[in-house]
């Protein structure tokens, strides 16, 4: 409770708080282009203008300086801190596990993927190209076509995360194991997927404070193991082998279908969709 109050304030606080300059950085000046294009040079007109114009680098000021710290406290550390402790605990999973699942496994991969992933680009460009068809927008109303772009991706998201405890439901009752004790053992992977994801900003932040993350991708992929491993140890703790070989079997490919998912996801977000504006 007193995690989730000081968030609160922090977000308030950063509510009033002015916005950083774009250059500014929180340990370090000089950032920021050392000239620029006068505008009215693109102009017509006569009159002769200097195309390239200096401009001294930004330095930060305190209010600068207190709205980045703030700000890095608040996404890169506090929320994913608060988020991970209030999913692994045990009122949360045991109350509603279902809703747990559905969070980890559906909703949250979708929310980080839909600004990364290309699949979400082809189905902006698939809508648009039917709906334009029939219904000719103004440039304006463009911006419906994103918003329904992203409710249908996310909605997709959902139904894949009610997919998985579907998965979860048909191990639980093949294994005769109770769901919550096979939807906790998948708790740990989707916890390290959820830490990853909103940590990823934290990593964007510190690259432009201009820290080295050469060592990025180890930890991520050491982070990510070690929630298999832990998912897979918890599983087979979870789940009792039955006399019926087939049926043993078919409860350990169900229940590891949404660990496959969770590292593809992990595998396509921080090792193959990065590249400059991602980290």
């Amino acid at each position: 409770m007193s995690g989730a109050i000081l968030l609160a304030a922090l977000l308030i606080l950063l509510a009033f708080l002015p916005a950083p300059h774009d250059d500014a950085r929180l340990f370090s000046d000089g950032w920021g282009a050392e000239s620029f294009v006068e505008g009215e040079a693109c102009s017509p007109g006569d009159v002769a203008v200097p195309q390239l114009m200096p401009r001294p680098p930004v330095k930060a000021t305190a209010v600068d300086r207190t709205s980045l710290a703030l700000r890095y406290l608040t996404w890169g550390l506090l929320l994913p801190l608060l988020a991970a402790t209030a999913l692994s605990s045990r009122r949360v999973w045991v109350c509603r596990p279902d809703l747990v699942i559905v969070l980890l496994y559906g909703l949250v991969p979708a929310y980080l993927q839909w600004s990364a992933n290309p699949a979400f680009v082809a189905l902006r460009q698939t809508l648009a190209g039917v709906w334009l068809q029939r219904w000719p927008m103004a440039e304006s109303q463009i911006v419906w076509l994103d918003m329904i772009s992203v409710a249908l991706w996310h909605g997709g998201g959902l139904a894949l995360g009610f997919a998985v405890w579907s998965l979860v439901a048909a191990a639980a009752a093949l294994s005769a194991t109770d769901r919550v004790c096979v939807a906790r053992s998948l708790v740990p992977l989707g916890i390290v997927i959820l830490t990853l994801g909103l940590t990823e900003a934290s990593a964007s932040y510190l690259r432009g404070e201009g820290v080295v993350l050469d060592v990025l991708p180890v930890l991520r992929a050491t982070a990510l193991a070690a929630g298999a491993v832990w998912s897979a140890v918890a599983g087979a703790r979870a789940m009792r082998p039955l006399p019926v070989r087939v049926r043993s079997v078919a409860a350990v490919v169900l229940w590891a279908l949404p660990i496959g998912l969770a590292l593809g996801h992990g595998w396509w977000m921080y090792f193959e969709w990065t590249g400059r504006y991602r980290v």
